[in-house]
């Protein structure tokens, strides 16, 4: 079901070409930097680190330029996930948003501001973690994991300047890794 998010007094997004869909792990638009490396979206980068123990499966996800393609690959792999995972994913999710938003500043951060104080949502009829499903009569139902954290970053976007936003330091319970290197600068962009 397509909904209008204008109509429902929300800043909603659930595909990539509409507005405010720039904050969808799915656009290709915002690739991110990570020391020697270039992921092609946010999406990569949350995947990848899913497989910290497995490089077959990061270099896969590495070599994939398509966001939906890199969770098919995740899906296809998804019992080589690092076992701490579960207990990661929110964390690491914040993570992967704020160096988006760092690395693409310049454009991110009007769009967010443009949300105001509406409730950001990752529309979504699958995820409830992540997302929320809208239904009738009834609202949102749903954790929008995702949104909330646009929300937090909101908070501190309009009150820090960019130059805040030029280390995002990685929560160290994380220990990430990428093709076996472990002591990377995780906040160094290039």
């Amino acid at each position: 079901m397509a909904v209008d998010n204008g109509v429902l007094g929300v800043a909603g997004f659930s595909k990539v070409n509409c507005k405010w869909g720039e904050f969808s792990n799915m656009h290709a638009g915002f690739p991110i930097k990570l020391a020697s490396y270039e992921l092609s979206s946010s999406e990569a980068l949350y995947q990848i680190m899913r497989f910290t123990e497995r490089m077959d499966v990061q270099d896969f996800i590495l070599q994939e330029k398509r966001p939906m393609a890199v969770k098919f690959i995740s899906r296809a792999h998804i019992e080589k996930s690092r076992s701490d995972f579960n207990d990661i994913r929110v964390p690491l999710m914040s993570w992967v948003v704020r160096l988006k938003f760092a690395q693409h500043y310049d454009v991110l951060h009007p769009i967010l501001m443009s949300t105001e104080e509406l409730d950001i949502i990752e529309i979504s009829s699958k995820d409830s973690f992540w997302g929320a499903k809208y239904e009738p009569y009834v609202g949102f139902r749903g954790l929008n994991v995702l949104g909330k954290i646009y929300m937090e970053l909101r908070i501190l976007a309009h009150d820090k300047p960019k130059s805040f936003f030029d280390k995002v330091v990685c929560p160290p319970e994380l220990k990430l890794g990428i093709c076996g290197e472990t002591d990377l600068d995780w906040s160094r962009f290039s």
